[in-house]
């Protein structure tokens, strides 16, 4: 018993001297090191923002939009980008094999439906909506880009309303929003559909075969400010082709054609040129003024606009520098436009004069770190490591950077950004550096 005793109090002198040996280290941590750096010679460090920027808008080719999980449809008229029509090609599958309308079949209406998600511009504008019948298949192996263009024959729907964006009553039960087009033009689809073999309606194979799949758009709104495009998602349970029917045996019958992962589907989007854009856009990206950048840039997505950037005297540094941080500093021409912003933009190393690009390895930092989150009318990134790279490379060759929307296979936000050169917000790019 005593030897516990004096066993618990030698373990409390030593749980106390080391408490005190512990809070004098913790007391001298602050010392460590004054005595390294000869007095006068500590390091300071520098900011500044003075270095040119150089960026101007250039148009985006096209992006892949082939296998989406949301789709865009309708068209809107931008008063900055001028007109956009987003526009779907989709094959259909069977929802059981062997399909048998049964003798004496008539078809009485189908009717396409798609599940809403979400609008980006005037909800309220009426808009046109059309259906083809495509004549050309869509191979679900293959990549399809947002200016490619898949046959399509006979128009097989039409129908002209203000996309609901709320709930909608259907025989007095109100339900989700979805766009609703009856697909009986001439009674063409219905005759199409009976006229099919029970081989053509086998499998799914055989059917795309039959039937190739449709191709709706929307007629292009042509009032400034006026238009819509919606997101639609074609592989919910709720997005159908639904065929009512009746036979000799039957009445109220009916069927359900899908759209699902295995489905070859992909988005069109067109922006005519570009035709109605305003002219200091229309001046940079199709006339490649680049001067005017020192004012606005632009940045687009649905393979519309993107932004080159570089900065031709952050070498004159030296090379006797470490790069504390780098900060690009992008401000929101028109916050108040009535367009949402992107919520972040993106940005990347061009690594050749065609547009190639490449991740930056700030971003390998973390996304919080590396940032371009819209906040306070701006987007910030970090371009540290970047800077420091070009600071000790500076004969190696320099491409610039590429600034963009993400997402821009689906993601409709567009922003206006201050330029080079603007009274104020302009373009900036704030280095803070130690001299070694």
């Amino acid at each position: 018993m005593k030897n516990m005793i004096k066993l618990s109090i030698q373990a409390f002198v030593m749980l106390i001297a080391i408490a005190i040996f512990s809070a004098s280290c913790t007391d001298n941590n602050d010392l460590i090191g004054l005595n390294i750096q000869p007095p006068g010679e500590e390091l300071k460090y520098f900011v500044t923002d003075t270095f040119s920027v150089f960026a101007y808008s250039v148009r985006e080719d096209s992006v892949k939009t082939d296998k989406l999980g949301l789709s865009l449809l309708g068209s809107m008229f931008d008063p900055v980008f001028g007109k956009t029509t987003a526009s779907i090609y989709t094959e259909l599958r069977l929802t059981s094999l062997q399909l048998n309308f049964g003798e004496g079949a008539v078809i009485d209406s189908i009717i396409l439906k798609m599940a809403y998600v979400g609008v980006y511009g005037d909800s309220s504008t009426m808009q046109t909506f059309r259906v083809y019948e495509m004549t050309e298949n869509i191979d679900i192996d293959s990549s399809y880009y947002s200016n490619k263009i898949t046959a399509y024959g006979s128009q097989i729907g039409f129908e002209q309303i203000i996309p609901p964006v709320d709930s909608i009553p259907v025989d007095t039960i109100k339900i989700a929003p979805s766009l609703r087009i009856p697909l009986n033009d001439g009674g063409i689809l219905a005759e199409k559909l009976l006229s099919g073999t029970s081989d053509d309606y086998s499998s799914n194979e055989k059917f795309r075969e039959f039937f190739k799949g449709i191709y709706i758009t929307a007629d292009p709104v042509d009032e400034v400010g006026k238009g819509a495009l919606l997101t639609y998602n074609l592989i919910s349970d709720a997005t159908t082709i639904t065929v009512y029917y009746h036979n000799f045996e039957k009445d109220s019958l009916k069927y359900n054609f899908t759209i699902s992962n295995a489905s070859g589907r992909y988005g069109h989007y067109y922006h005519y040129g570009y035709a109605d854009a305003e002219e200091s856009l229309r001046q940079q990206i199709i006339s490649g003024d680049t001067t005017l950048g020192s004012n606005k840039i632009y940045l687009q997505p649905l393979g519309g606009v993107k932004t080159y950037l570089r900065f031709p005297t952050i070498t004159s540094l030296g090379t006797d520098i470490s790069i504390n941080e780098a900060k690009l500093i992008l401000t929101d021409n028109d916050p108040s436009a009535g367009f949402t912003q992107p919520p972040r933009l993106s940005i990347g190393k061009l690594t050749d004069d065609k547009g190639k690009t490449t991740i930056l390895d700030d971003q390998f930092e973390g996304e919080t770190y590396f940032g371009g989150y819209y906040k306070d009318s701006e987007y910030t990134f970090r371009l540290s490591r970047y800077v420091q790279d070009r600071i000790l490379n500076k004969d190696a060759e320099d491409f610039g950077l590429t600034l963009l929307v993400p997402a821009a296979s689906s993601v409709p936000h567009r922003v206006v950004l201050n330029g080079t050169n603007t009274d104020a917000g302009k373009i900036r790019l704030v280095i803070t550096y130690t001299k070694l």
